[in-house]
């Protein structure tokens, strides 16, 4: 029998993961609020979801459709917040893989059968955070380009196994978190 796949965190120390932990989420809470502060502005008909909408297009009609709601302003505001989810990604995508190597940590001290399941999430995460990367730079392309061509296509092919990766890897920490209340001793 194999060896379970290790989470990429193994060589580091629990207290440098524990650091990395606070300063990652402090980094990706400050940029959720500067994102989403830009985002209120691109929320319109055509994207009541703001950025998201647009990442998520997948097609070049709809792209163009949501492009010229935005206008100029809008496409500034864009691909600014474009710019900066790239320092989002790099806070978020490693902060949530080491929240996932402590819960498979947590799993495996427990004799759980899930510790793969968050290994597995932890290298998810930084998955994640290259789909966001190539969606980043798609989105990019759309925004400079006078017609979008399949860059919307693949700015969707990328997003969605991106928010699918970072919702199981969440639902994988709140899973192991409360897991760990209901094991404790005198538990309800």
């Amino acid at each position: 029998m194999r060896a379970p796949l290790p989470h990429p965190f193994v060589r580091v120390s629990g207290r440098a993961r524990r650091g990395g932990i606070v300063v990652l989420a402090a980094l990706s809470l400050a940029m959720m609020l500067v994102l989403s502060s830009l985002d209120a502005g691109l929320r319109t008909p055509l994207s009541p979801h703001g950025i998201v909408s647009f990442e998520l297009a997948g097609d070049r009609e709809t792209a163009a459709r949501i492009l010229e709601a935005w206008g100029s302003e809008g496409r500034t505001r864009a691909a600014l917040s474009l710019r900066l989810d790239f320092l989002f990604l790099a806070a978020y995508a490693p902060g949530l893989a080491l929240l996932c190597a402590a819960a498979a940590d947590r799993e495996r001290a427990a004799a759980s059968g899930l510790t793969a399941a968050g290994a597995a999430l932890a290298w998810g995460q930084l998955a994640a955070g290259g789909f966001d990367a190539i969606e980043n730079l798609a989105l990019l392309r759309v925004l400079g380009a006078s017609t979008p061509g399949a860059w919307p296509a693949l700015a969707a092919a990328c997003a969605w196994p991106k928010f699918a990766l970072v919702v199981a890897g969440l639902l994988y920490v709140i899973s192991s978190w409360l897991l760990r209340r209901f094991r404790a001793p005198g538990a309800l």
